[in-house]
């Protein structure tokens, strides 16, 4: 069960993370990689 809300939460927080990218301008992906995040 832990690992389902666990896995809940890092998916929110990449789609957050793509949204703010995406509205700055830089392209989605690079929410997912940490060096260029």
């Amino acid at each position: 069960m832990f690992w389902i809300c666990w896995l809940v939460v890092v998916v929110l927080m990449v789609a957050a993370l793509w949204k703010v990218f995406s509205k700055a301008g830089h392209p989605g992906w690079a929410a997912i990689i940490p060096i260029v995040n």
